[in-house]
């Protein structure tokens, strides 16, 4: 596992939440919603949006 700081939570209902924030500045989020949507979106420490996407019925 690459070092950095992880977060996770989610409740009883289907919403989870996982981010990661790595030590170079990279970042990786990931919610997935109560309807079965997801939305995951990764950043470059540099600051680029190297993925943004959204799952079914959520923006697309």
């Amino acid at each position: 596992m690459v070092a950095g700081e992880y977060y996770r939570d989610g409740d009883e209902h289907g919403l989870r939440i996982r981010d990661s924030f790595f030590e170079c500045g990279c970042r990786v989020i990931r919610h997935e919603f109560h309807d079965g949507s997801c939305h995951e979106r990764a950043v470059r420490h540099d600051g680029r949006v190297v993925k943004d996407q959204y799952g079914p019925d959520h923006g697309c």
